[in-house]
Formats: structure tokens, sequence, C-alpha cells
């Protein structure tokens, strides 16, 4: 499958697929071309190209994309990494809602909105895996509003360990500091779920 054979331009840069709910559909992110591709499976025919989301601020082109899901009642959400957000969109390219960095006291200063994954579990919640968030997935509930993080994969540590550890970080230089938060968490990669709704994680 490529450009020429599904009757388009080339595909710039395919940086992730997926599948709908019933199998009968592929999605291709087309991320260099800002563009989604919905693909027959059983035809091998393009059914829809999906290119600018329309806004009432405009159309949102999300170019440098690098992952996306599609519900069973065909909403997008795409992980626009290069424009820190996630779009959230209806199958004629209408956008429902664009989610940006939370603004809660709970999200640390140091993390950027930059989303790399996304998915929905069958009771409506959001998980967003973001580059570099070593603080594990954002959580948002069905109505879009975050919860917090899930998924976090931080050492088990005692009182001590942590008051101790409080401590050496007001003397600790920024290099040692991305050191030991490196040795401690994982960056999530990549999210699945199965059909029991267990998640699994790419660290």
């Amino acid at each position: 499958i490529n450009g020429a054979t599904l009757g388009t331009t080339d595909i710039a840069n395919g940086m992730f697929i997926t599948l709908s709910k019933d199998y009968k559909t592929l999605y291709i992110l087309d991320s260099g071309n800002g563009r989604i591709l919905a693909v027959d499976t059983a035809t091998q025919k393009l059914i829809k190209e999906i290119g600018e989301i329309q806004s009432a601020e405009g159309p949102l082109n999300y170019q440098g994309a690098t992952g996306m899901f599609v519900s069973a009642d065909n909403v997008y959400y795409i992980a626009d990494t290069n424009n820190n957000r996630v779009i959230i969109a209806d199958e004629n390219a209408q956008a429902k809602k664009v989610l940006t960095r939370p603004e809660d006291k709970s999200v640390p200063t140091d993390l950027t909105f930059s989303p790399s994954r996304v998915l929905q579990d069958d009771k409506g919640y959001l998980y967003v895996a973001v580059v570099g968030g070593y603080y594990g997935m954002l959580v948002y509930d069905t109505e879009l509003n975050f919860l917090g993080f899930h998924g976090s994969f931080k050492v088990q540590q005692s009182v001590s360990d942590t008051i101790t550890g409080w401590f050496e970080s007001l003397l600790m230089t920024t290099e040692k500091a991305e050191a030991q938060r490196d040795e401690l968490s994982g960056e999530v990669l990549d999210i699945a779920i199965d059909p029991d709704g267990m998640l699994y994680t790419l660290t």
C-alpha cells in the first residue's frame, strides 16, 4: 500500500497505523503531509483522506504528528506532537476539542506537553503519552477533564529515603538530576489495550 496504489500523492512519513474496532478500516497517519488515510482492508482502496482539521480559530495542521486513535464512533484523536496538543475531530474533519497542557498544580513545571501517543479505553477514558514524559500518561475523563497521571514507574522508597532524597535534590546539579530521573522512571513510548481493558505500555 502506497500513495500510487491508493490513487493519491506519496506518503511522506508514515508515522503510525491503527485498525478500526471491526478491522474493516486501516488508518495511516501520514505525518509528513499532515493527513490521515483511511483504507478499506478488504479492497485496499482509499476510503477517505483527512487533511487539515477545521476549527473556529481556523484550519489546524498536524504535520509532524506521531500518534492517533480512532474510536468506534469515528472520532479522531491526533497526537499533534510538534504543536503541543491533541486534536479531537469528527469524521468530517471538524474539530470537537483541542487539548493543550493542563493548567493543574499536579503537572510538573518541567513537563512539555508534546503528545506522542493517544488511546481511549472502552469506558471513554483518554490516555496521552508525551515526549519526555517521565511521570506516566496523562489521563482524562469522559468529559475530557484532566484527572492526573497513570503508569509512572518510579521505584518504591521508604519515608527516610524520600526525606534524604529531598535534601539531596536541593544541592543537586542539573546533570545529576537528569541522571537520577532516568534511573527511576521511563518515558512511555507506546500504549496498547486488550479486550479486557488491561493497559500495556512500552517504556
